[in-house]
């Protein structure tokens, strides 16, 4: 059976009892969203115990850093994210993103009490994944309007709040956070 790449990441991280939230597109999926993501992003908890932890995982995934900073809490801590790629046959080229500092976000220990946990498709194992105000405040720093056009369909199809609280599709083309086009194809949805 060839076993996702992303479950082998999240169930490796879960064995090793690493302190880490999925977000990113990863995150977006497991809460509904149509995304496409060919890589997995974390926030992780940078205290050199966790970190251990962490590098162990990493380790069994052969995960080496591909790009600057090193892997080091300094780094971690202003902000930066660091970037690996997997040579596990598992999980051969997969890249893992990892950050500690999100700006406009709140802390770590803030975001974990806030977590949520979504099952995988098989099996009972919990996923700790960013809780959706969360994500997509992160999401913003980077938000392409592709992304919000996703999650704020999936919502008005649903009938929920979505990620924003009471954001309407109305609101977000107000506020730019959308093309003029997507609100129109958007606010038939919503309708």
């Amino acid at each position: 059976m060839i076993q996702n790449p992303i479950l082998k990441v999240l169930s490796t991280f879960s064995r090793h009892n690493v302190k880490t939230l999925l977000m990113g597109g990863q995150a977006c999926i497991l809460y509904g969203a149509a995304e496409f993501s060919r890589d997995s992003d974390f926030v992780v908890l940078a205290d050199e115990k966790n970190l251990e932890l962490l590098r162990a995982a990493l380790r069994e995934l052969e995960a080496e850093v591909i790009a600057v900073p090193p892997f080091e809490v300094a780094y971690l801590e202003k902000g930066h994210a660091v970037h690996f790629r997997c040579r596990h046959p598992d999980v051969a080229g997969l890249r893992i993103d990892l950050m500690s500092v999100l700006r406009g976000v709140d802390p770590f220990e803030a975001l974990w009490n806030r977590r949520q946990t979504i099952p995988l498709e098989r099996g009972t194992e919990l996923v700790p994944v960013l809780g959706l105000p969360d994500l997509v405040r992160a999401k913003k720093t980077q938000l392409s309007s592709v992304t919000l056009t996703s999650v704020l369909c999936h919502s008005a199809v649903r009938g929920t709040r979505n990620c924003y609280g009471n954001l309407s599709v109305r609101r977000a083309a107000r506020r730019g956070w959308i093309h003029p086009f997507q609100f129109f194809a958007l606010h038939a949805f919503a309708v």
